[in-house]
Order: C-alpha cells, then sequence, then structure tokens
C-alpha cells in the first residue's frame, strides 16, 4: 500500500511534533483524577491484550497465528496511543503494569 513517498505496509507513518498536545491544563482535580485512572486502566488492559495474543502465537504459517498477529499488532498500538495520552496529561504509566 503505497502513501505518497513511503510504503505504509511496511512501517506506520511518523507523527510529526503537532500530533502531541499538551492537555487537561484548566481541568479540575478531580476531573483529572478521573482521567488518569482511566488511563492507566486501558493502558495496562492493552498490555495484558497483547500479552496474551503474543504467547498464543506458535512458529506454525497459518490463519489462526496471521490473525493472532494481527490482533497483537492492534492492541499494540492502542498501547501506545494511551501512553502518549498519559505523557500528554503529565502522567506516567504505572510501575505495577508489567504485572498484568
Amino acid at each position: 500500500m503505497q502513501n505518497g513517498k513511503y510504503n505504509i505496509s511496511i512501517i506506520r507513518p511518523q507523527l510529526s511534533d503537532t500530533d502531541v498536545k499538551q492537555r487537561g491544563d484548566g481541568f479540575s482535580e478531580e476531573r483529572l483524577k478521573a482521567i488518569k485512572k482511566g488511563l492507566l486502566t486501558l493502558h495496562t488492559l492493552e498490555l495484558m491484550a497483547q500479552t496474551i495474543y503474543k504467547f498464543q502465537i506458535t512458529r506454525e504459517s497459518n490463519e489462526l497465528n496471521r490473525r493472532l498477529i494481527a490482533a497483537m499488532c492492534n492492541e499494540m498500538t492502542h498501547y501506545q496511543d494511551f501512553k502518549v495520552k498519559l505523557y500528554e496529561y503529565g502522567f506516567r504509566p504505572s510501575i505495577f503494569r508489567a504485572a498484568y
């Protein structure tokens, strides 16, 4: 699949610095706390989902493995997206996320 200058089937397009925003200014402490809780939960669940898919993939070349790889990739992009949102709001991922 071609998109202008490069093949996007090989690697996702690069983000520009304008794709990242500082968020949360002017929000109440209560609202920021709720946002943090939600983002941390979603970030952790995406890590758990990608790990589950990863450990189900075998060395065989079959349709199930192809679908598992696609599902794992999808969860990995979600994981990255939530990580970016955490940093945009000035939060950090939980140090305990790997336990999931």
